[in-house]
């Protein structure tokens, strides 16, 4: 069972209350002797956002560094809606991103696995923890940003936040071809500007301190700048090997799903439109 642990669909099951006990029970009584490894965590990292923005790519390349541990597609805020305590929810953490490690890091057809560093496991002491479940965090949070205080509440310590970024063409594009028989084209614009909009609300109620905000284009264009950069954010250095170990495997230039659809001139229209009422996505166009 824990090598699905990794897995996007782990909480799919949600009215199966017999899986639920038992990754409750689980958790539980397993924190108890895991529970030293977690006491030099002082924050607790996660994602807003959206699917295909590259936060499962900058979430392993955290997840190499030797005192980071990122769970892949672990829905905290769930697990926190449910009850779940802290230790509990650290050691489904730290258990998926070993999982996902052992099971080579593909996603969707890519390799997230970085050479020579730390995925999957620490350095001595773990200083940062975490999850990259952006799109179903900023859906959770929709209308209920109560839960927010229940997240700090559960997780007593500092919380950081990372938004990443990406060309809307992109992202609603993918969404459209994997989501292609629930919703159209059109009902994907509309999806992901709504999840905007939610950012939005996000964004005014953290502290801007604690928000990391990249666009993905730039983090490729400059990838060891950008890690240096998260990796200060988070109060941690960033070893010259690691950045080099993980700037190896950065694409040279960003897939562009939007080319992989067909886009008629009013949809267009409609999107570019849109992102005039979002300030951080100005700029971008179905060209650029």
């Amino acid at each position: 069972m824990s090598n699905n642990l990794y897995q996007e669909n782990i909480f799919s099951r949600i009215q199966d209350m017999g899986f639920i006990s038992w990754l409750y029970a689980k958790s539980f009584f397993k924190s108890f002797s895991t529970e030293s490894l977690f006491e030099s965590i002082d924050k607790y990292c996660m994602f807003i956002g959206y699917s295909k923005s590259g936060k499962t790519f900058l979430s392993s390349l955290l997840d190499a560094h030797p005192h980071i541990v990122f769970a892949n597609e672990l829905p905290v805020l769930r697990c926190i809606d449910i009850g779940f305590s802290r230790r509990q929810i650290f050691d489904l953490i730290l258990e998926n991103s070993h999982a996902f490690t052992d099971a080579g890091r593909r996603s969707r057809g890519y390799s997230y696995k970085v050479p020579n560093q730390w995925q999957g496991k620490f350095n001595q002491q773990l200083k940062v923890i975490g999850d990259n479940k952006g799109e179903c965090t900023t859906l959770n949070l929709r209308g209920r940003l109560w839960m927010l205080q229940r997240l700090y509440s559960t997780m007593g310590m500092k919380i950081k936040f990372i938004h990443v970024i990406r060309n809307p063409f992109d992202n609603i594009s993918y969404m459209a071809m994997v989501k292609k028989s629930k919703l159209n084209l059109n009902q994907c614009i509309y999806y992901y500007f709504g999840l905007c909009e939610t950012v939005l609300t996000i964004k005014e109620v953290i502290d801007s301190n604690d928000l990391f905000e990249i666009r993905y284009e730039s983090f490729v264009d400059n990838p060891r700048y950008y890690l240096e950069n998260l990796c200060q954010f988070l109060d941690l250095n960033a070893p010259d090997d690691y950045l080099e170990d993980c700037t190896s495997i950065v694409f040279e230039h960003p897939v562009k799903s939007r080319y992989e659809v067909t886009w008629t001139q009013d949809l267009i229209d409609i999107v570019h439109e849109q992102i005039e009422k979002i300030p951080f996505l100005e700029g971008y166009t179905y060209s650029s």
